[in-house]
């Protein structure tokens, strides 16, 4: 018999025929088994890893039951090889039974070879190990708990595998079969520097030497972009042999090769390493990367270190330390520095968080503690539909989810001590690092560490560090002059250190007479960060300059190139072009792909140069271009996401932002989401209301797909507050329509019918046919979710006699169809909803096609017609499952295992209703859960 894990879970017998496993649930656990083969596993762990947090009442039995039903899907035999022990269970598996073994030992039999310079007998091994993978690990199972750390070690060794086969590769000449494998594993794994040197080394002897200088500055343009640090000694020293062509680099004979290459070094763990294939390491795991610039800080770093590392009398207190201190003294860096450190030393190795809490941010309020802790939430598996409305809810949620776990949060830039009191944890084994430039003396039982300026040394040796030893060497008295004249300032001193590494043509004392009589404001001993900031500014030509001030003048947190065009009233690829110039210029920071942000202090002075250099006129008109921008893209955002959707009525744009798919628009949307709050409260308060709430009404789709309830909310208001302000009676009804959607989505139908009662009236007021029938239609949507299905089609009926828009006839008509079937009308009901059917479908609207189907299943299933119920509800599943709708998916799952059952076909019910568990776990849905649980416990129970 042979068990696979490296891919989807596969079993095949001795004749090489496949083994089909029943259900979601065994199969769950035969993969925790295996993935522990040969070892016992506890009861509870069992318990634990297949249902978490909310076991079923008889979780015993059902246990039982899913071995019984593993062991008779695996034959004769299978007791065995599933062994019962008093509270556990061990799967037998013999020697090349299992692909991750088998994977093991290949992988150790080949890096044994690489360190030995056996390169063939290496590259043999790592190439059959590597062959064994055929995709993600378990990749047809969701989410097992607890097994992540086997995940994440298979995963961390493919990445070794691959480093130690394509060396021996290397050595044995095959270089230029080399190339495109090597340029996959870097789009994989973008910061690992060993595949990088690689690529250089193929290109080289492949005959390439300007491909592999251009990969070389392409890993720097990486390396700067994402960490601001430079490659490695070891990568800067090929590229200069590269660039000298240095006849060590050649492929040696075996007798010839004297400087061998280090075999790639023993395994540390990883807490973030990408598989080679793209796959996450985890969502836990987010320290911003450490700076290889790191400099001084002994006697702090010292200090940090011993107060979350020593002994506490008081066991459950949870270690704060607080670093205090002024702007650019680099607290940031020293917290994450830190951090590094203990986790490397094996502490805190369960989930590591950070946030930027923006408490000294001039153009965007302090971070709102509910707001991170969603985040947090949500990071921490937590589905964004269960996420609790109040702060203190989501706060005690978060010391649950970190109860137990050896955890270390970094919160930067705090406001004040209030900002933070909802984000530390209980738990004795979690650490909280906090930064701030205000004292949290405030705060209990913090230990505050005050962070002064560099001493000389230090700020010399950092400047060495960027711009490089031998050259401030060759200039010492320059070298100090600057890093006084920067106040031993470390942002300052890397700024001007970053200044004079990107003109190798300047000696140090030509940046000293560029620095002189600049600084004249400030604050640190006289000196002014505005110094720094001015020196890179003036270089920039003026296109440049003025799309650094317009960026500066805007309210998001971070932009785009599409930002960019909008603002200067250029093109994408020309806006592109100007943001790439100043992120080499250090002026801007990419923590993501294609979008870019300023550090706070920049950002500060980008927006003081805005307001000085460019005229009032001019920054208005780049706003109101932005936000129109922002408007026809929130429409067509809609129009991907729910085709059926009115288009919105617009004023023209010279500007337009498409999408593809539905999935490209969602995935926008995320991404603006805080920039477009952040200019829609600008726009409320600044003479656009009117754009503000066009731009919010947008938004409605992607809210309602994503779960998106706090978003909705906070988007919706602000766009009312902006129409009431204004007097728009549009608006006003627009944004009450849209509040009283998201109650609905939530059950909340007292404040549904409050909002929508509203809308009514306005649209009253202002006489519009279409506004009354809209609202209409929802009370009676709301009515029909109360169970009062008279007046439901009482409501519905008059909408549709006053309507004369073919898309909103159609959800009518939707709601409509679904009164009629709960009254026992269902042929009509049936009539209804197979004309909208064909309608949605004629209009590629996936998400309502989906709701028709559902909504004709439960019709069917009341009905007793079974037949029709089972295909509607499978139509419904896999429209959903396609778009990402998972609350409808486990929905339409339980109602096709109560179908199942119904017909008689109670294994096949079983499964629909394991699946449905697995996805009202995922979502933390509790009332789902104990639904389902109900009806397996009852199918279990019943032999019949």
């Amino acid at each position: 018999m042979r068990f696979a894990v490296l891919g989807p879970l596969t079993i095949t017998d001795d004749d090489g025929h496949a083994i089909r496993l029943p259900g979601v649930l065994p199969r769950g656990v035969l993969a925790t088994l295996l993935l522990n083969a040969n070892q016992p596993v506890s009861l509870d762990r069992l318990i634990d890893t297949l249902w978490g947090e909310y076991p079923p009442t008889s979780v015993a039995a059902a246990l039982r039951n899913h071995v019984v039903r593993l062991r008779h899907a695996l034959g004769d035999g299978a007791a065995e090889r599933i062994q019962t022990g008093v509270t556990a269970y061990r799967i037998q598996v013999e020697p090349g039974e299992l692909d991750a073994d088998d994977f093991a030992r290949l992988c150790a039999e080949g890096l044994r070879a690489v360190g030995e310079q056996r390169w063939a007998e290496a590259s043999a091994s790592l190439t059959g190990a590597l062959e064994l993978w055929r995709g993600e690990v378990l990749a047809d199972l969701p989410v097992l708990i607890g097994v992540e750390p086997h995940l994440r070690k298979l995963r961390d060794d493919r990445l070794l595998a691959y480093e130690g086969r394509i060396e021996a590769d290397l050595h044995l000449g095959r270089h230029r079969e080399l190339g495109t494998e090597i340029r996959g594993l870097i789009s994989a794994n973008p910061l690992h520097e060993p595949f990088h040197r690689q690529l250089m080394l193929a290109l080289y002897r492949s005959g390439r030497r300007a491909e592999a200088l251009e990969a070389y500055r392409e890993l720097r343009r990486t390396l700067i972009q994402e960490l601001g640090a430079e490659p490695s000694a070891g990568i800067q020293e090929l590229h200069q042999q590269i660039l000298n062509v240095d006849p060590a680099l050649d492929v040696q004979p075996a007798s010839e090769q004297v400087d061998v290459p280090a075999a790639p070094g023993p395994k540390r763990e990883s807490t973030s390493a990408p598989s080679a294939d793209g796959g996450l390491g985890g969502v836990f795991r987010q320290l911003p990367a450490d700076l290889s610039t790191f400099t001084g800080r002994e006697k702090e770093l010292q200090r940090l270190i011993d107060a979350a590392t020593r002994p506490h009398e008081a066991a459950a207190t949870v270690v704060v330390s607080a670093i205090e201190g002024m702007a650019g003294v680099g607290k940031t860096q020293l917290a994450v520095h830190a951090a590094h450190r203990l986790v490397q030393a094996g502490r805190f190795d369960d989930v590591q968080l950070y946030a930027n809490l923006h408490g000294f941010d001039a153009e965007r309020a302090p971070a709102d503690p509910a707001v991170v802790l969603e985040a947090f939430l949500r990071q921490l598996g937590v589905p964004a539909r269960r996420i609790p409305l109040m702060v203190e809810e989501r706060a005690a949620m978060f010391r649950d989810r970190l109860y137990g776990r050896a955890s270390l949060i970094l919160l930067d830039n705090v406001a004040d001590e209030e900002q933070v009191r909802d984000l530390i944890p209980a738990d004795a084994q979690s650490l909280v690092l906090l930064t701030s430039r205000r004292t949290l003396a405030g705060l209990d039982g913090a230990e505050l560490h005050l962070l002064d300026v560099f001493h000389e040394i230090e700020a010399i040796e950092l400047l060495a560090r960027i711009a490089g030893h031998e050259r401030v060497a060759a200039e010492p008295d320059a070298a100090a002059e600057i890093v006084r004249a920067c106040g031993f300032l470390p942002l300052a001193v890397s700024l001007a250190a970053c200044r004079l590494r990107a003109r190798p043509a300047w000696t140090l004392a030509d940046l000293v007479t560029r620095l002189d009589g600049i600084l004249t404001t400030g604050a640190v001993g006289g000196r002014s960060l505005s110094s720094v900031f001015e020196l890179s500014y003036h270089s920039l030509p003026e296109t440049i300059a003025r799309a650094f001030r317009l960026l500066g003048t805007y309210p998001g947190h971070d932009f785009t190139a599409d930002t960019l065009a909008v603002l200067l009233g250029t093109t994408v690829p020309e806006a592109e072009s100007i943001l790439e110039a100043l992120l080499d210029e250090h002026l801007l920071q990419q923590r993501i792909t294609a979008r870019y942000e300023f550090h706070d202090l920049i950002a500060a002075f980008a927006r003081q140069r805005g307001l000085r250099d460019e005229s009032a006129e001019e920054r208005d008109a780049a706003f109101e271009r932005l936000m129109l921008w922002y408007a026809h893209a929130a429409d067509n955002a809609v129009a991907a996401i729910s085709p059926s959707a009115d288009r919105a009525v617009l004023d023209p744009s010279d500007y337009s932002r498409t999408f593809d798919s539905r999935a490209e628009a969602m995935q926008w949307c995320e991404q603006e989401l805080q920039n477009i709050f952040q200019c829609v409260a600008v726009a409320g308060r600044g003479g656009l209301p009117k754009l503000a709430w066009q731009v919010v009404a947008g938004l409605w789709a992607y809210f309602r797909v994503a779960s998106a309830w706090d978003a909705w909310r906070e988007g919706f208001s602000a766009g009312l507050m902006a129409a009431e302000a204004s007097g728009d009676l549009t608006g006003q009804a627009s944004m009450h329509v849209g509040l009283g959607s998201r109650c609905v989505h939530l059950g909340e139908y007292d404040q549904a019918l409050y909002h929508l009662q509203r809308a009514h009236d306005l649209d009253v007021e202002r006489g519009s046919a279409k506004g009354v029938a809209i609202t209409l239609n929802n009370i009676g949507d709301v009515h029909s979710r109360l169970g009062n299905f008279e007046a439901a089609l009482d409501y519905l009926t008059r909408a549709r006699a006053i309507n004369t828009e073919d898309a909103l006839d159609c959800i009518i008509v939707l709601n409509i169809g679904e009164s009629l079937g709960f009254l026992g009308r269902y042929e009509e009901a049936e009539r209804s909803l197979r004309e909208v059917e064909a309608r949605f479908l004629a209009k590629d609207d996936q998400y309502l096609a989906a709701s028709t189907y559902a909504t004709l299943g439960r019709i069917y299933l009341q009905a007793g017609e079974l037949a029709k119920a089972e295909v509607v509800f499978l139509q419904a599943i896999a429209i959903r499952t396609t778009i990402g709708y998972r609350p409808g998916v486990a929905a339409a799952l339980v109602e096709l295992g109560e179908t199942y059952v119904r017909t008689g076909r109670r294994e096949s019910g079983r499964e629909a209703w394991e699946r449905a568990l697995i996805v009202f776990g995922e979502l933390e849905d509790q009332a789902g859960m104990e639904q389902v649980r109900g009806r397996l416990e009852q199918v279990d129970s019943d032999p019949a």
